[in-house]
């Protein structure tokens, strides 16, 4: 998750109190205050044509001219604020640093908890199951129709901050500074990489043969070849806010600039008609 995000030709920004919305073909740019203040643990994803996001304890469903739909709060104080959340045809999946995990009904709006861990949950996919990275650096994989029909993988030895799934496999990256590839026919670890980076750091996608890796502190992004986890590339750049798109990764800079990165040649490259949003 993070405050960039592509939909069809559209890229999406969210910058201090506002919401913007780029076409890349067009060129048009739409932009709308929404927040009344700057907030620093918001993310927003975007699925089935709407934006969902998180606030701190707030959840906001939104169109993509920036309306708001719904607005649910969901939690109280940093011990019930919500943590990673993803979306399916049915349900919104939050989970809460408590340990419960939020459904929220896309239709009704209802909302029911269930306690999934003693642990706070930092990344979800909701695909055919739901996967989920605890704090302790466990796994979970929920039946989606029976949450009690579960099973939890000790896969890493600290928070397991992020997930990527793709053909059949489960990419994950934990704040024990390893990467891990979990089969998820056998659920059996298939490759390890210690020490992807020296702090911190998130998955943001797959390119061509290549896992891609992204650490803000080490301000660098990384290219794994997907088949032995050796490096293909170390790019000078990294942003907790990259999105990758075709041939390039999208990010907001550390002097609040919106370039990209391009993949074929390497070139970074600032927007510069972008730079006043």
């Amino acid at each position: 998750m993070s405050n960039i995000f592509f939909d069809n030709d559209c890229l999406f920004i969210r910058k201090g109190i506002k919401f913007h919305r780029i076409n890349l073909k067009s060129k048009e740019i739409y932009s709308k205050d929404f927040f009344k203040k700057d907030g620093q643990a918001r993310s927003f994803k975007i699925y089935d044509n709407l934006i969902f996001c998180k606030d701190f304890c707030d959840f906001y469903i939104l169109t993509k001219n920036f309306e708001l739909i719904h607005h649910i709060r969901l939690g109280s104080d940093l011990t019930t604020d919500i943590c990673g959340f993803d979306i399916d045809e049915k349900n919104i999946y939050v989970g809460i640093r408590d340990g419960n995990l939020a459904i929220i009904n896309r239709l009704t709006f209802e909302v029911i908890y269930f306690k999934i861990s003693d642990y706070s949950s930092w990344d979800m996919i909701a695909s055919d199951k739901l996967y989920v990275g605890l704090v302790s650096g466990e796994l979970m994989i929920i039946n989606k129709d029976n949450l009690e029909d579960n099973l939890t993988i000790n896969l890493h030895k600290n928070n397991l901050r992020s997930l990527y799934k793709f053909n059949e496999k489960l990419y994950t990256a934990s704040q024990d500074l390893s990467i891990k590839c979990l089969d998820l026919k056998s659920f059996k670890v298939e490759k390890t990489k210690r020490s992807a980076h020296k702090k911190m750091f998130k998955l943001i996608g797959v390119y061509k043969d290549a896992l891609i890796s992204v650490s803000h502190p080490c301000y660098e992004t990384v290219l794994w070849n997907l088949n032995d986890f050796e490096i293909i590339e170390t790019i000078n750049l990294g942003r907790w806010d990259m999105e990758l798109f075709e041939d390039n990764i999208y990010f907001i800079d550390r002097f609040n600039n919106l370039g990209y990165i391009n993949l074929n040649t390497k070139e970074k490259i600032v927007i510069e008609e972008y730079q006043d949003l």
